[in-house]
């Protein structure tokens, strides 16, 4: 068909390349053509850095119909237009805001690589009804159960034990001041933090090993997040944990870094409204920084 104008058929042509963008590792992501719909939720994080300034950034969740291979909680880094985030900061401040990118595609990479999202010049953005649960407020009484992640992998190891991870966040091993012992003051026994429990041989007060297969040194934790959730999924056999556990705590062994080239003393960070949080080695025996991160 003849395009009357050049430089729209240029236009429309260059929509189309980015649009169906992949990279060559044969990981599925999510492709889109001209005129449809990236539909992901707009995750809020905020990093505690070491010089105590806050830090934030969005990122982008897929659910699972949106995955080639039907993979839930899948978060990519996303580059939102300056004027959008502007004029839409305080919905997309909430962190369960659903949005539709006309054309965009979620690219996926190797472990330890950033997976992203490509945003079309000009593409239009826009607020759609919650693709997902991730705009259910989680509950601020009742029990919650708690899934910690201990990670290691090579040449860096966590510096707490899967015992003392427990202790500090539960109590099972007798210490007076946990995690779950502050939030259940503080509600007047309203609101219990209990270990996840039910998987014998996997999960042991709450807490499961990951050992990944690559050194971490250096590398980005956003580039790994999405291969820690589907490794636990994995191992525990589960579609998704944001559905099986109120909170997922990963505790990164000393090496990662926020942000690619970034600094390695990063604390902790988490999504609102705080299902999922990352701690950066000992940080996650702290219990200022637990109290902090988990919502």
């Amino acid at each position: 068909m003849k395009v009357g104008n050049p430089l729209i058929g240029a236009a429309l042509a260059l929509l189309l390349v980015l649009a169906t963008a992949q990279d060559d590792s044969g990981l599925p992501g999510v492709e889109t053509q001209v005129g449809e719909c990236l539909y992901c939720n707009v995750g809020v994080v905020h990093v505690m850095m070491a010089n105590r300034v806050p830090t934030s950034t969005y990122r982008c969740i897929t659910d699972e119909t949106q995955e080639g291979d039907g993979e839930s909680e899948m978060a990519y880094s996303i580059n939102l237009p300056t004027a959008f985030v502007v004029a839409n900061k305080e919905k997309l401040n909430t962190g369960v805001s659903s949005i539709c990118i006309i054309g965009g595609s979620a690219i996926r990479t190797p472990v330890g690589k950033p997976d992203y999202i490509v945003i079309p010049p000009n593409a239009g953005i826009h607020f759609v009804a919650s693709l997902s649960n991730r705009d259910r407020h989680l509950a601020q009484t009742g029990s919650r159960s708690v899934l910690v992640v201990r990670v290691t992998a090579p040449s860096s190891t966590q510096s707490a034990s899967s015992a003392s991870l427990a202790d500090t966040t539960f109590g099972t091993g007798g210490q007076q001041y946990s995690m779950a012992s502050q939030y259940s003051s503080c509600s007047a026994g309203k609101l219990t933090f209990v270990p996840a429990s039910g998987y014998p041989g996997k999960v042991t007060n709450g807490v499961i090993d990951l050992l990944l297969p690559a050194t971490v040194n250096n590398t980005n934790i956003f580039d790994l997040e999405n291969s820690m959730k589907n490794s636990v999924k994995a191992s525990l056999g589960v579609a998704d944990l944001g559905n099986t556990f109120s909170n997922i705590m990963f505790c990164m062994p000393y090496g990662t870094t926020y942000l690619a080239g970034g600094s390695k003393d990063w604390l902790a960070y988490a999504y609102v409204p705080g299902q999922y949080s990352y701690y950066n080695n000992g940080w996650c025996s702290s219990l200022s920084a637990k109290m902090h991160e988990v919502g």
